[in-house]
């Protein structure tokens, strides 16, 4: 077969004229912007395909279309946010994928669903701070590499590190896989760190010991209360979950002074705020609540003031 290589190639699209023949395309150094539907049907026998450091924002779903016979696909260095992960159905005997370098945030659950054949996945270096806890334990290639019909010494080499992983209740599932990696698997670095939050930055991943997400709670110090016009009332709420959630207090009097929160983070689960009103003003008279909000859920106490 053909190999073709255009290095600083001039064109933001894929070459129109590519031959029948070709098996190897290397686009490299390029403005190469997107790779829209079919953008290689000219080319069937494909089975290398190079575009590392172009410019690609967008791979469209049918990008990949007609590269039944693609083994290896380098993507290195461009500037994909996301993926349209069900593209790889196209590419069944994919071998070997490279996202090192790109932009990519979140790894959503089925992302991996139509890679059972890879080898080498590298998507370190990108922006990813989430991945659905079911991505790699459900892996297809694991159960293929682990069933008795896989060639004896076949593996997957993993590349996962130098993202900002967010260690909370989300990253579990991927902490627990980490932490129990082992052949067939093999990860390219191992030693895998949290960029946040804060309580976690720096650890690595061997050292974490996660706990389930949960719904958020609320409580309040105080229950109704009626005081003086001139003296102050200060509510304490207390928010707890996992992830951490964020408070916000809301209220329904005739009064339309914004009133100031403080809120204070006393463990990796728990938010105080307080809120302050003062001084207390017949127009304060009405309903407040503390409301605490996640991924997870939402939760909401209240109480009453009467002037």
């Amino acid at each position: 077969g053909r190999s073709i290589l255009c290095m600083a190639f001039k064109d933001r699209h894929i070459p129109a004229w590519l031959p029948a023949d070709v098996t190897k395309l290397r686009v490299e150094n390029s403005p190469l912007a997107e790779i829209p539907n079919q953008a290689f049907s000219s080319a069937p026998d494909l089975h290398s395909l190079w575009l590392n450091f172009n410019n690609i924002t967008l791979i469209e779903a049918g990008g990949l279309e007609g590269l039944g016979r693609l083994s290896e696909l380098r993507l290195r260095g461009n500037r994909l946010r996301s993926l349209p992960w069900t593209a790889f159905r196209h590419t069944p005997r994919l071998r070997l994928l490279d996202l090192r370098l790109n932009r990519l945030d979140a790894l959503p659950e089925h992302a991996l669903s139509f890679l059972s054949g890879l080898a080498y996945l590298d998507l370190s270096s990108n922006k990813l701070s989430v991945a659905s806890s079911a991505v790699f334990a459900e892996w297809p290639v694991k159960a293929a590499l682990g069933s008795e019909s896989a060639v004896s010494g076949s593996s997957v080499v993993l590349a996962l590190h130098d993202n900002p992983w967010m260690c909370d209740c989300r990253l579990r599932g991927l902490v627990e896989f980490v932490r129990k990696a082992q052949p067939p698997v093999i990860l390219m670095n191992s030693y895998i760190t949290c960029a946040g939050p804060e309580l976690r930055a720096g650890l690595f991943f061997h050292d974490l010991r996660l706990s389930p997400c949960s719904r958020p709670s609320v409580s309040l110090d105080k229950g109704n209360a009626t005081v003086a016009v001139g003296r102050e009332v200060s509510v304490r709420c207390t928010a707890t979950g996992r992830p951490l959630p964020t408070v916000a207090w809301s209220y329904q009097t005739t009064n339309a002074r914004r009133l100031q929160a403080s809120v204070v983070q006393a463990d990796e689960e728990t938010l105080l705020s307080t809120l302050r009103v003062a001084p207390v003003l017949p127009s304060d008279a009405g309903l407040y609540a503390c409301s605490a909000s996640s991924f997870a859920g939402d939760a909401r106490a209240g109480f009453s003031l009467a002037v």
